[in-house]
């Protein structure tokens, strides 16, 4: 067990200080879907999400989600008008276009120093979760 925690502090480490490679903008692929209509997100379906979502949040998000919570009825506007804008304009904000990915080993009986038995799991901030979650219903 103790061979397990080390050879995954040493993988975490090993990955921490590899570069991490973001497709620039001018060299991004082209999505050629488009999202021709779609309902726009109203406060109430703002507030209706943050009543029903848990209080995980990620280091990303500038504010914690149980915060957002307990202002359930202050931030739906401003969380509604951003959305919208989003899917309107057909623009993802580059300040949520990150994410932070963490190694996790796919078994517990896989060989914890191969690379290849660790799959990515990438923590996204709250308002990214929102409009991915606003898109995908559309």
């Amino acid at each position: 067990m103790v061979c397990h925690r080390s050879s995954r502090t040493r993988w975490t480490r090993y990955v921490q200080r590899q570069p991490v490679r973001l497709a620039s903008p001018a060299f991004a692929p082209r999505c050629e879907s488009q999202l021709v209509s779609y309902r726009p997100v109203t406060t109430d379906d703002v507030r209706r999400l943050l009543s029903h979502v848990p209080n995980k949040q990620c280091s990303l998000d500038p504010v914690p989600t149980w915060l957002l919570k307990a202002l359930a009825n202050t931030v739906p506007d401003i969380i509604a008008r951003l959305i919208n804008v989003s899917l309107q304009s057909g623009i993802f904000p580059s300040s949520q276009q990150h994410a932070l990915v963490k190694p996790v080993l796919k078994k517990p009986q896989l060989y914890p120093t191969d690379p290849n038995n660790y799959r990515p799991i990438s923590n996204l901030s709250f308002l990214s979760k929102m409009i991915e979650r606003r898109a995908h219903s559309c």
